[in-house]
């Protein structure tokens, strides 16, 4: 016995001396790996640079394997003000071969990596060019205090899922990492990336994709955690549209105290092809909270509620969504869109909810089979409120483009053109632009190829400066009967050419939340000298009906005046 205490003394004394010279170890066979600070392991190597109170980088090199039971590591206190951060880095056939592919770790029983902290108050680790696989448990844990960085990356089938962050933990995946096939049907929730706790924070730059959970697919984000999103980051299904991502949220799943910001900037966000039954692409509940800037929503199915988006339970104090197009955006009208979903009732549902949309393009969204009840594109029930802007619809399968039920709906500067149902009778109808059993105030509105409106028993639609097609339904006074001329709605440019009788309608806009930019991000309103001011409409008008606003031929009495204070 102190023959073992003496030697594993003198090893630590040599692992000492050693890592106070370099801050680099490799892992590999050591008949193989010949050069200074070699480890046979990845264990040995952590301890060599646990001793070491500089920040340390392990290689890991394909001289051996990294699989099976016995691969499970828990790092605790890489703190840089102690012994250093710790990055993990793999590819290396061999010592000093030039990288390559990744390094497989994984196929292990329980979790792969646990990051935390016992004694210090930070464990910063990184992870660069490793494929962590095959566990039973999580690829990786991010525990209180620990602060994980995923580079050039991949996790994959790992039975729980990919990543969970928990108690105070923060992950960052770049922009080269996949986080795909993680989770199982009815695993725990957030087959990606799972992040609960006061203080978590997850920052995506990089693809989730296919990952798998009884809710949350893709991620799942509570009671504390905040989770960005940034631009070129996609949060991807299946590739068939028969697998359920989850039964809640296919793609992103944000409960009770959980923060969802996606920020799409000049990349947009992507969220594609995810599948549930309730909120195929995001489903928000309670106190969770979601803001989408120059966000897609993709090719989702919902095969019950929300294709693209569930809001449930969160009171109309606050938005509980808020979606929009903001600068910096290169492209001209999809930087905010809701684009090519299969949907069996509602694309948006709202139920005792706030939802507050603008600038956003609704496009191509199909039934997902033969039309069962009653569709409507936005569909607001139950005490919710849906504020809408600026929103251009166009070419979808609707009966309604914005059905209000119990709830309350106000909308301004909506375009609603080419959208189409297959009735009862096999006989393809127009869309009605609403349906109210509740609420509604609609202004500055324009309607094509439209079936009118339904106001049911006990439901008012108030308003006015509308125009549509199709008077069927309308209150008097708060539309006018025209035809809208658009640039091309077959591509789906629902933009008014400066012909339009939709131009230069509106004397006023009067929503006091809306804002008085269109959605090419241009100022409004605008004088178009081609078309005369609210005929139709309102005498004096220019604010343009509808969601863009025409810059074509600006009338003489437009100009910019600039004001400076001095003193």
């Amino acid at each position: 016995m102190k023959q073992i205490t003496k030697l594993l003394f003198i090893l630590i004394m040599m692992v000492q001396v050693q890592s106070l010279q370099a801050a680099i170890y490799w892992v590999g066979d050591l008949s193989l790996c010949t050069v200074a600070n070699a480890r046979s392991s990845l264990s040995l190597a952590l301890l060599s640079a646990a001793l070491s109170p500089e920040d340390d980088e392990i290689r890991l090199s394909n001289t051996v394997s990294y699989l099976g039971a016995g691969n499970n590591y828990t790092l605790t206190d890489w703190d840089p003000t102690t012994t250093g951060t710790v990055t993990i880095k793999g590819g290396y056939a061999n010592c000093f071969n030039a990288i390559g592919g990744p390094t497989f770790i994984g196929n292990v029983p329980g979790d792969v990596f646990t990051v935390q902290t016992s004694s210090q108050s930070r464990s910063v680790v990184t992870f660069d060019n490793v494929h962590i696989a095959q566990a039973q448990g999580r690829g990786i844990v991010v525990d209180g205090g620990g602060e994980v960085t995923l580079k050039h990356m991949a996790m994959s089938y790992n039975d729980q899922g990919g990543v969970k962050v928990t108690n105070g933990g923060y992950l960052a995946v770049d922009e080269n990492t996949n986080i795909f096939n993680n989770g199982l049907p009815g695993s725990e929730s957030g087959g990606g990336i799972r992040c609960t706790g006061q203080d978590s924070q997850v920052d995506v730059s990089g693809l989730l994709l296919r990952n798998r959970a009884g809710s949350g697919g893709n991620m799942y984000l509570s009671t504390g955690c905040y989770a960005l999103l940034k631009g070129g980051s996609r949060v991807e299904g299946s590739d068939t549209a028969t697998v359920d991502n989850a039964t809640s949220g296919g793609g992103i799943f944000v409960n009770n105290g959980g923060t969802l910001f996606a920020d799409g900037d000049q990349d947009r966000v992507i969220i594609k092809n995810n599948r549930a039954e309730f909120g195929g692409g995001l489903y928000v509940w309670g106190t969770g909270r979601a803001t989408l800037l120059n966000v897609v929503f993709e090719g989702n199915v919902g095969t019950n509620k929300g294709a693209a988006i569930y809001a449930i339970n969160g009171g109309t104090a606050f938005p509980q969504v808020l979606m929009d197009r903001v600068q910096p955006c290169p492209l001209l009208i999809t930087c905010s869109a809701i684009i090519g979903h299969q949907y069996q009732d509602s694309v948006v549902h709202v139920n005792n909810s706030f939802v507050r949309m603008a600038r956003t393009v609704i496009d191509s969204n199909r039934f997902i089979s033969a039309q069962a009840q009653i569709t409507g594109l936005i569909k607001a029930l139950n005490s919710g409120l849906a504020e809408l802007n600026r929103l251009g619809i166009t070419r979808n399968d609707a009966e309604y483009l914005l059905y209000v039920d119990g709830a309350t709906a106000d909308a301004t500067h909506i375009t609603g053109a080419r959208n189409s149902y297959l009735s009862g009778q096999g006989a393809t109808e127009d869309a009605r632009a609403v349906l109210s059993n509740g609420n509604v105030e609609l202004q500055n509105s324009l309607f094509a190829d439209s079936g009118g409106v339904f106001i049911g028993a006990g439901g008012n639609l108030n308003g006015d400066c509308n125009l549509t097609d199709n008077g069927f339904g309308w209150p008097a006074g708060i539309f006018s009967t025209g035809t809208a001329q658009f640039i091309s709605v077959d591509t789906g440019d629902a933009r008014q050419l400066s012909s339009s009788p939709g131009v230069d309608m509106c004397l006023e806009d009067s929503n006091v939340w809306s804002s008085e930019i269109d959605i090419e991000h241009q100022n409004a309103p605008v004088n178009e000298n081609t078309n005369p001011q609210g005929s139709p409409g309102q005498a004096g008008g220019l604010y343009d009906a509808g969601f863009d606003e025409v810059y074509d031929n600006i009338g003489e009495d437009e100009f910019l005046l600039t004001v400076q204070k001095e003193g």
